[in-house]
């Protein structure tokens, strides 16, 4: 069983990850506009027209190729997940991410949110390669209202947490069958404490 990294990511940059993630509308406009419940009640034209403008003003960011993992801490609790391509959406390059076509605008009607699994103790590759990445500086980094921080950082070395993660999944049969299966490419693959990953921060595109 592979995993790969997404093929296109959008992620919030900087301290936005506050405003993206908030369930909570804004009395300010300009922070409003940035809310990710605004942007994906918005018709498909639209939507597309916000985020293009949104990554241009450095709110979003796109990453290619790339593993994002995320720290959510929350009342001095801390999870740890890797955002990466399930293995059906793998298999399709043989476990490759597929080439992002030159001067390509992703298409918001093709947006996906990342699905949950949680690997346990049974993983210790897999949570030392999570730590390792968060050793680096974070490309967002917010706390909302609720005290929940989250930070994201793209992975440096994101063969080891591809490689690891893939080793444990195939070793253990009763967790590939909790894999999900769906139209979203995203698993939010958690090393212990399954955390909700709110919708924004992280979508494939």
């Amino acid at each position: 069983m592979k995993f790969a990294a997404p093929r296109t990511l959008v992620v919030p940059a900087g301290t936005a990850v506050a405003i993206v993630v908030s369930r909570e509308s804004h009395a300010d406009p300009t922070l409003e506009m940035r809310r990710w419940e605004r942007i994906a009640a918005l018709d498909t034209s639209a939507q597309r027209e916000a985020l293009d403008l949104l990554v241009a003003s450095g709110v979003f960011t796109v990453l290619h190729d790339a593993v994002l993992v995320v720290r959510i801490v929350r009342e001095g609790s801390r999870a740890l997940a890797a955002i990466v391509a399930g293995p059906a959406h793998a298999s399709q390059s043989g476990g490759q991410a597929r080439p992002t076509p030159a001067g390509c605008t992703p298409e918001p009607a093709s947006v996906g949110q990342a699905a949950s699994i949680a690997l346990h103790d049974h993983a210790p590759d897999f949570s030392e390669a999570l730590v390792a990445a968060t050793r680096t500086r974070p490309i967002f980094h917010g706390t909302t209202s609720d005290g929940t921080t989250y930070s994201g950082f793209i992975a440096e070395e994101a063969a080891s947490i591809l490689d690891t993660l893939s080793a444990a999944v195939a070793a253990d049969p009763k967790l590939c069958e909790t894999l999900p299966h769906g139209d979203s490419p995203l698993l939010a693959a958690f090393s212990g404490t399954l955390a909700a990953l709110p919708p924004g921060l992280a979508t494939a595109i």
